[in-house]
């Protein structure tokens, strides 16, 4: 069930498990490093596993030159000296209530927001690709340098779980590692709807203000009357 085209695709993979397979890779290198895994996908030269990752990786997709995926149940596109991806519209995720069960309200809003700490920074390539133990031959350092003089904004994923799990909230958009080999992430769509329901009390409190406004103002006119 595997399919290979391109020099030394799917080179290491073998039969050391012959139960798995249904891979395809297209590419120069193309799931090179690739040993036990099942059901994944690489498209590009040397898009591929992590040569730290566990190398039974499963229903995974790389896509992009040097794309690589570092857990099961994973899709990469583009590399870490990509700096834009996008088209004409937006993301789109399921959403129909029609297959949506235990609905209920409870998101926190102003509690979990007011916990985060927005920062920036800058990437450290350097250490990103040790981490990855991605070989020099394989590195643009010309292309990181660029990168890692970008001035970037964002959340600290591991600040971001330790707000919630401090609120008890067990929020979406942290995706931890699945593996000692990978590394965290932030699904950045998913805040919206903190910050929906804190936009929500914050207009109830100012609602509440307003109203208590009035009666003092009253009473300072029926005082001014007096």
């Amino acid at each position: 069930g595997n399919v290979a085209i391109g020099n030394d695709a799917m080179f290491d993979y073998g039969d050391l498990n012959k139960e798995a397979g249904f891979n395809t890779a297209v590419g120069n290198d193309a799931l090179y490093i690739l040993k036990t895994g099942t059901a994944n996908t690489a498209v590009g030269c040397f898009a591929d596993v992590s040569s730290s990752s566990d190398q039974g990786i499963i229903n995974s997709t790389a896509i992009g030159y040097f794309t690589l995926v570092t857990a099961s149940n994973q899709v990469r596109i583009g590399n870490r000296d990509v700096t834009s991806i996008g088209g004409y519209t937006g993301w789109s995720n399921l959403s129909d209530g029609r297959f949506k069960t235990e609905i209920k309200a409870g998101v926190p809003g102003l509690a979990f927001i007011m916990k985060l700490r927005p920062v920036m920074y800058h990437l450290d390539l350097d250490k990103l690709n040790s981490f990855l133990q991605v070989p020099d031959s394989r590195r643009d350092r010309e292309k990181e340098l660029k990168r890692e003089q970008m001035t970037e904004t964002g959340f600290i994923a591991q600040e971001v779980e330790k707000a919630a799990q401090e609120i008890g909230f067990d929020f979406s958009g942290i995706d931890p590692p699945k593996n000692e080999h990978d590394y965290y992430n932030l699904r950045y769509a998913e805040f919206v709807v903190p910050l929906v329901k804190a936009v929500q009390e914050q207009q109830a409190e100012i609602e509440a203000l307003k109203e208590q406004n009035k009666l003092l103002q009253q009473q300072i006119d029926a005082l001014k009357n007096k």
